[in-house]
């Protein structure tokens, strides 16, 4: 399962996250493999739409998830206005450091500081 973020700027005021869930659940195809949809409000009318699709590359599932999305925009008129802004294979840095330390590497692969625990 791939997770995908699709970045969203809306023209007016957007409905509930559970309603815009809804109505992006309404415009995935079985052929999408949409799993899940989460919203992230994000400042004034921007938003991220975080969507969990299984597809064979992460090029397939930005493609999928990018698509529902844009049918919604499209055609719902509580999202009339709104654009696309961009859409991109979230990357999870927990399961990366993990294949990291997986490998072994003699510390090739070493985990870099914690900038938020002050460490340089």
């Amino acid at each position: 399962m791939q997770l995908v973020h699709v970045r969203v700027r809306l023209a007016v005021d957007f409905p509930t996250p559970e309603r815009l869930t809804m109505i992006l659940l309404s415009h995935a195809r079985p052929p999408d493999q949409i799993q899940h949809i989460s919203i992230h409000p994000d400042t004034g009318r921007d938003l991220t739409v975080g969507v969990y699709v299984i597809a064979d590359s992460l090029l397939e599932a930005e493609g999928m998830a990018r698509a529902v999305v844009a049918r919604a925009v499209e055609r719902e008129y509580e999202l009339r206005g709104a654009r696309l802004t961009g859409w991109s294979a979230a990357l999870v840095p927990e399961f990366y450091n993990g294949l990291c330390d997986a490998r072994g590497g003699g510390g090739r692969s070493m985990q870099g500081p914690d900038q938020e625990a002050g460490q340089a």
